[in-house]
């Protein structure tokens, strides 16, 4: 059994980039101010909305390169049988 390819840079970067948005407090704090974005919605909100939409297409985007490596066809959980 060959084990499956690396994944896909482009997406471990997005990955490395998510958590510094998430992790980074100056961030948050820089768009803390009362300034609305649109009307009535605060820069605050606008940033966790939209960091939370990147990390749901992230983690899909992550799902989907591992269907295309084929990972999911060589991972076998232990004690299942394959159907006859």
């Amino acid at each position: 059994m060959t084990p499956p390819r690396p994944r896909a840079l482009p997406i471990v970067a997005w990955m490395a980039g998510n958590v510094a948005a998430a992790l980074l407090p100056p961030v948050y704090l820089s768009l803390g101010t009362p300034a609305p974005v649109l009307p009535g919605v605060p820069c605050s909100i606008a940033y966790f909305v939209t960091l939370g939409l990147s990390i749901v297409c992230c983690l899909l985007a992550a799902y989907r390169d591992d269907e295309k490596r084929g990972y999911f066809a060589t991972c076998r959980l232990p004690g299942r049988t394959d159907p006859p």
